[in-house]
């Protein structure tokens, strides 16, 4: 009885199927819901399978069997996951007979990627698949070689559908064949023995952490052929590419893709290939978003493996088996960056383990016959301070100087009897080598690795001292004070003495009312208070004329992985391996020491081409603890120079010393512009020598250029509490002050000219009393017949004298008129009363 219903059952699905058949071409919505739901019905029954399928890969009949599928793709796709081990036969035979196949395949892989909510029948799709890929690989073999693309798609599909594929697959023979396609991307076509362009072979990037994690020999043998093409197609410098080029633009996107899969995979062969594309050169543009993704890869890292990328990392250094540009890349450009922001203790362990051969580095008697080896011997000892100035710079003092400290029981094998033996080295052979000399001649490249060598080692002699040292003469002995009678000169060895400075006026930051109004709110000095009584011509005069011209401001795919986490969350790990993320933050410093000692200067820094020397950060880190700590400024206004702390009165007498050169006293200048509350309450000391550095402003730039334009911010704050005095040497250099910055005062573009003349009038507020007016400047302002916007800035200038009661045509003793007579100036000024100030 049953089988016959059974067979009555199996009757009447046939009839619906015959039934979806006939109206299945139909247009109308409604008939299309209908037929979908016998198409529904009727493939429960498995000779409905065979009718439909046989109906689709029909060749004879594709386009219409093609807007069958399409028209009901919904019900086709999900009874294709459930059934997908009966119907794989049928498909993989037809892959070379039906064009259809591919199409359906694609469009099935993405309605299943699309609809979650399947997971049932993507699970039967997955598992039917691991056990017979033959349509799988029917598909792959009847595409061509310039079709690869299509492959990767495929490939990137079924991992997208679940990324533990190779983990969860049902054969092991799946897992062999889906490696051996993946890894044929990376492979030289074995006809025209050619690779795939760099675009195509970036798109199977994106699942590399499918391979690249999965245990076993197949990935051992994947990663060696993986490595060789990628280090084979990028290029060996950025350069090759034009910038903002298709090509270039394909080389970076590449990057990015690769560095995503760095840390989706935590893999340590991508690590190192990636590494030999970062080193090639040693100012890549896309270097900086490289280093964080590298940060975040060795945050992720168990301890045992962070060990085992930073110890790498060494080792490729201390070899000499690369070029030395690579060598000291390494360096610079993975390892620092890594040991900058990982936990203190993975700090610790790194230099347990190779202290020792950093110090024999510095310490060492290579061989200096030739220029390589000058030059070799410069980076290997700078590269070993960098080391040492991030150890000193990330631990406290009893990790690096103490008897408990690991590090230095490592350096002294054992036999350590104060723990201060490491520190001690560091201040001998630092100290000794920021003031190295060469008695034979270098070349040119020789001599600017020097000096990179020697800014190394005082670097991390001052990273010594501020972690371990809160006497001021160990700051003042090291790093600020000349030893003259040894012709051992601090400054001279670090700052750059053979540059031409040219800055020029630009407006890139806040302008002169804003700076000071905010240096102000920040003053130390209790009784500096603002309120000027003092009202000067309109603006509007310069809103109505032709320099109110607005000035232009320039505005400066998914990765897969295979496990369960979320990309960005690291696996568990034992306790003997602890996670070097946990609480960390790679966009921060990773420890409150690190932040206390980088964080308030780094953010306030501009890099430009003084801030840019290498010790500038490291100054200013002590100078800040000095301020703040040791030599802490008095709580009132300090009026004599013998106030200053010692530190500070040897940055006073090199800057002072009219013998000093240059570029040393824009280094020391920049120093006091870069952090001013360090000096603020001995400005009696440093106004004088800051004026006069402005006054040799167009031998380091523009006349008004921005270093000019901070100083005499620096000088119209600090003059509101220093008074010049009426004597002869201040009147006379109050007089050069004030005529250097009216006689460049004016400008074409007008947040240029209201800029400079907020200086001015700055200058008058503090000292008009004892000011010599430059009558001829003034008068060489206005006295223009054709340039009616120059003669405006005249009229301005002459503004802010008479509001300061000063007479408008000074004729005293120290001002040379030459021939210009009081009528003339009036009369020149009366022209210009009629002027509208217009174009």
């Amino acid at each position: 009885m049953f089988e016959g219903q059974s067979r009555k059952a199996g009757q009447y699905i046939a009839s619906l199927y015959d039934t979806f058949m006939s109206l299945q071409a139909t247009q109308n919505p409604l008939w299309i819901d209908y037929c979908s739901a016998l198409l529904r019905i009727s493939l429960k029954e498995s000779s409905c399978h065979q009718r439909l399928w046989q109906y689709l890969l029909d060749p004879t009949g594709t386009e219409q069997a093609k807007m069958t599928y399409l028209k009901y793709a919904d019900e086709i796709n999900r009874q294709l996951a459930l059934h997908f081990a009966d119907l794989s036969p049928i498909l993989a035979r037809s892959v070379e007979t039906s064009p259809l196949v591919l199409t359906i395949w694609n469009d099935f892989l993405d309605y299943m990627f699309s609809h979650p909510e399947l997971n049932d029948e993507k699970n039967a799709f997955l598992n039917a698949l691991t056990k017979d890929y033959s349509v799988l690989e029917a598909i792959v073999n009847s595409l061509d070689r310039d079709q690869v693309t299509m492959t990767i798609t495929i490939w990137k599909r079924i991992v997208a559908l679940n990324p533990r594929i190779l983990r969860v697959s049902l054969t092991d023979a799946f897992v062999g064949y889906f490696f051996k396609v993946f890894q044929s991307f990376f492979e030289r076509d074995t006809e025209t023995k050619e690779s795939l362009t760099l675009p195509v072979m970036s798109e199977a990037f994106p699942i590399l952490p499918i391979f690249l994690s999965y245990p076993g020999p197949r990935t051992a043998e994947f990663e060696g052929v993986f490595s060789k093409a990628i280090l084979n197609l990028m290029p060996m410098s950025s350069s090759e590419y034009e910038r903002g080029s298709t090509k270039f633009k394909d080389y970076i996107a590449a990057i990015d893709l690769l560095m995503k899969a760095l840390v989706v995979s935590s893999s340590i062969s991508l690590f190192k290939t990636l590494m030999g594309i970062a080193v090639r050169e040693s100012n890549h543009p896309h270097m900086e978003q490289m280093q964080q993704s590298i940060s975040s890869f060795a945050l992720k890292l168990p301890r045992s493996k962070f060990l085992e990328i930073t110890g790498y990392c060494f080792d490729e250094f201390i070899k000499r088996n690369h070029s030395d540009e690579h060598r000291r890349n390494i360096v610079h450009q993975i390892l620092l960056p890594i040991l900058k922001i990982v936990p203190p203790l993975s700090v610790t362990e790194f230099f347990v383990q190779h202290i020792v051969r950093i110090v024999g580095v510095i310490k060492q008697d290579q061989p200096r016959h030739t220029d390589v080896e000058i030059r070799r011997d410069f980076i290997e000892r700078e590269c070993c301070y960098d080391l040492i100035h991030v150890l000193y710079m990330r631990l406290p003092s009893d990790s690096v100087n103490s008897k408990d400290s690991k590090i230095v029981d490592a350096f002294m094998g054992g036999k350590s009897t104060n723990g201060k033996e490491l520190t001690v080295d560091v201040f001998r052979t630092a100290n000794a080598a920021k003031f190295k000399q060469d008695t034979n001649p270098l070349s040119p490249e020789a001599t600017a690795l020097r000096e990179d060598f020697k800014r190394a080692a005082y670097n991390a002699l001052a990273a010594a001292i501020l972690c371990t040292q809160r006497k001021e003469d160990f700051f003042r002995q090291f790093l600020f004070r000349d030893a003259e009678a040894k012709k051992e000169f601090v400054w001279e060895n670090i700052v750059d003495l053979m540059t031409n400075y040219h800055f020029e006026q630009v407006l890139s930051g806040p302008l002169v009312k804003t700076r000071l109004s905010d240096l102000r709110s920040k003053s130390l000095n209790p009784n500096k208070t603002y309120n000027s009584k003092f009202r000067y011509m309109s603006s509007q005069y310069l809103r109505d004329s032709s320099l109110s011209q607005s000035v232009g401001v320039l505005d400066e795919s998914n990765v897969y992985t295979d496990t369960d986490e979320d990309p960005g969350q690291d696996e568990s790990i034992s306790s003997e391996q602890e996670s070097l993320s946990d609480t960390i933050d790679p966009s921060k410093t990773s420890d409150a020491k690190g932040n206390e000692k980088q964080g308030a200067v780094e953010h306030t820094l501009e890099l430009d081409a003084i801030n840019s020397n290498p010790c500038m950060k490291m100054i200013l880190l002590i100078i800040k603890e000095l301020h703040t700590s040791i030599t802490p400024p008095p709580k009132e206004m300090a009026r004599e120079e013998s106030s200053m702390p010692s530190w500070m009165k040897d940055i006073h007498r090199k800057l002072t010393n009219p013998n000093t050169a240059l570029n040393i006293r824009l280094f020391l200048a920049k120093v006091i512009i870069n952090m001013p509350e360090a000096f603020e309450m001995y400005a009696h000391s440093w106004i004088r020598p800051m004026m006069r550095l402005v006054l040799e402003g167009e031998s380091y730039g523009e006349a008004m250029n921005y270093f000019v334009q901070d100083l005499c911010v620096l000088i119209v704050l600090w003059g509101e509490s220093v008074k010049l005095t009426d004597t002869y040497d201040d009147r006379v250099l109050l007089l050069n002050f004030l005529s250097y910055l009216m006689k460049h005062c004016h400008h074409e573009q007008r947040q240029y000219l209201v800029n400079n003349i907020d200086l001015i009038k700055g200058v008058f507020e503090n000292w008009s009393n004892i000011a010599i007016i430059p009558t001829v400047i003034i008068y060489n302002n206005f006295k223009n017949f054709k340039d009616e916007k120059k003669n405006l800035t005249g009229i301005q200038l002459l503004g802010i004298v008479l509001t300061h009661d000063s007479p408008p045509f000074y004729k005293g003793p120290e001002i040379d008129l030459g021939k210009l007579t009081e009528d003339e100036y009036y009369e020149a000024l009366v022209r210009n009363i009629g002027s509208p100030f217009k174009q």
